[in-house]
């Protein structure tokens, strides 16, 4: 799927207040956002994590995600889908940028879960050239 740079990235990065005021912190929604997204990009990876906690314990998890080769990956965006502030804070663990893996760490809030939907952008494929031999 072609990334369409309007519609996508620009109004998701115009959301993104949190990034530009400092840290992450619980009570506000945290979008994550890694690497540098283009309009050339294409999507590689979709996914919806959500993660449910109704007891009196906090949450911590790292997701590991594996691209097939050789895609590597360009950016990363994951959008916090908690509306009242009571969702997870996501940052990056190892991989991601140029890798075809990534590990997202996640700390949730004490007894709230966590869900975020997560789109991983990567380099166009390159057509294979056919070599010849004489």
């Amino acid at each position: 799927m072609k990334l369409n740079f309007v519609q996508f990235v620009l109004p998701f990065l115009a959301a993104l207040p949190i990034l530009t005021l400092g840290a992450p912190k619980f009570g506000v929604k945290n979008h994550f956002l890694s690497g540098v997204c283009n309009p050339d990009d294409v999507i590689i990876y979709t996914d919806d994590t959500r993660i449910e906690n109704s007891g009196p314990s906090t949450l911590n998890a790292t997701l590991e995600i594996y691209i097939d080769p050789p895609v590597p990956i360009k950016c990363i965006i994951a959008e916090d889908q908690m509306e009242d502030g009571t969702g997870g804070i996501m940052t990056l663990n190892s991989g991601g940028m140029n890798h075809n893996w990534v590990f997202l760490d996640v700390q949730g809030q004490y007894g709230q879960g966590f869900h975020f939907k997560i789109t991983i952008f990567g380099f166009p494929p390159s057509p294979k050239l056919a070599t010849f031999s004489t």
